[in-house]
């Protein structure tokens, strides 16, 4: 059998050669995110923001009004549209991706959140800047989209169009999406955050082999599916015992949040 080739967003420990299989220990193992961004300070998250910011706005200025036409538009002016929103799709995700994981793998260190939030309030501006091309499609009288929807140039996109119309008796105008959008920044999503920061800080004693061990949520989880029994009776002691001393902050994150 091959050897396993090291995945390019890992970072193995030096103990673990080129080429080698790595062990199925976590410890050491860390992202490597510079295959994205250089760090939370890398100018070039700057200039990817205001270069979609700007795709946003060119895209808007073309295909605004274009879908709601007499008759509904042409299945190549739709097949244009489409795969430039794709590809305006795909620029964002990279710098949201990066904001993303990196504020996983620390949410502690301000740099990451001060990144995280910025990236998230730009990614929802540039949300509102295109919501108009989904409401639009959604217009589009039925007869006419699936019309459309079965036109051989467009059948790489059938399935997401269909998809999207689903949600057409859900939908409210666009000031009202708007609405939704710039909300959500500091409310479901600010609560998310908080559940996330406040239990990524949690830390649950554990004893193990005669050492006590200060353990954070992921790894005193991976003890819930250890061999040894008593060690998850301790892991799972130790988990709700943590939680219980948190529940005041924990139990009003989910009360608001459902």
């Amino acid at each position: 059998m091959a050897d396993m080739e090291q995945h390019p967003l890992l970072d193995y420990p030096d103990s673990v050669e080129a080429g080698a299989a790595p062990s199925k220990s976590a410890a050491g193992v860390a992202w490597d995110l510079s295959v994205f961004y250089s760090g939370p300070d890398d100018p070039r998250i700057t200039a990817a923001l205001q270069d979609a910011a700007a795709q946003a706005d060119d895209f808007e200025r073309r295909y605004r009004g274009t879908l709601k036409v007499d008759g509904g538009p042409t299945p190549d002016h739709l097949l244009a549209a489409l795969r430039e929103y794709e590809l305006l799709q795909e620029s964002m995700v990279k710098t949201s991706a990066y904001a993303s994981l990196l504020y996983a793998a620390d949410t502690a260190k301000d740099a990451h959140r001060v990144l995280a939030q910025r990236v998230e309030e730009a990614m929802t501006a540039l949300r509102n800047k295109l919501l108009f091309f989904e409401l639009e499609w959604l217009e589009v009288p039925d007869y006419i989209a699936e019309r459309l929807m079965g036109d051989p140039a467009l059948t790489g996109y059938a399935h997401y169009l269909q998809a999207e119309r689903r949600f057409k008796p859900y939908t409210l105008s666009e000031a009202e999406e708007k609405i939704i959008n710039d909300k959500n920044l500091t409310g479901i999503s600010a609560w998310q955050k908080l559940f996330t920061e406040v239990t990524s800080a949690l830390r649950y004693p554990v004893e193990r082999d005669g050492a006590r061990q200060e353990l954070n949520q992921s790894q005193v989880l991976t003890l819930l599916r250890d061999p040894d029994r008593s060690l998850r009776e301790l892991a799972y002691d130790s988990l709700y015992t943590t939680l219980q001393q948190n529940s005041q902050v924990l139990s009003y994150i989910y009360d608001t949040r459902f």
